[in-house]
Order: C-alpha cells, then sequence, then structure tokens
C-alpha cells in the first residue's frame, strides 16, 4: 500500500497515509524501513506525542525549527505558510 501511494504521488496525485496500530506493533519500523528503500524522494520525518496536544502547531514547528508558529496565529494562515514552505523544500 505504501508502495501504491508513492507511485500515485510520483504521478502529481498528493496522497495522504493514516498509519493506526497498536503500540510496539512495529509501525515506526515499517516506515523507517520504508523511508530508507526510497530512491530519489526528500522524506519529512515529524513526530507528535499525545502529550503535545495541548500545543497548538507544534508538528509544523518541527519542520522549521527557527520560526515557531504563534498558538494564536490564524490557521489559514499557518497553512499557507506550511504549503510555502513544503514549495521550497
Amino acid at each position: 500500500m505504501l508502495q501504491e501511494r508513492l507511485s500515485e504521488a510520483r504521478a502529481g496525485r498528493p496522497q495522504i497515509v493514516y498509519l493506526e496500530a497498536a503500540p510496539g506493533s512495529g509501525k515506526s519500523t515499517l516506515l523507517s524501513h520504508f523511508a530508507a528503500s526510497l530512491n530519489g524522494a526528500r522524506v519529512l520525518a515529524l513526530s507528535a506525542d499525545e502529550d503535545e496536544m495541548m500545543l497548538s502547531y507544534g508538528v509544523i514547528d518541527q519542520l522549521r525549527p527557527s520560526v515557531s508558529t504563534d498558538p494564536g496565529d490564524d490557521p489559514m494562515i499557518v497553512g499557507a505558510r506550511l504549503v510555502d514552505l513544503l514549495d521550497q523544500l
């Protein structure tokens, strides 16, 4: 399934994969092995923890640690910044 989603993305059709399983079942290992097998791809790795649920935009801030996002920022502005950042990458 991951390879199929990658093929779709490389064909110009953006994809999202939601991976859910029990703790310790190998999700991180699966994704690490898959990412390591990719040729010519840029991998952005982020992490989130349930304890960080109250941190607005914490995952987005991981992409660009030099510029933190204020929790009160308009979500549309943050989204536009994210799109700009991804475009730069």
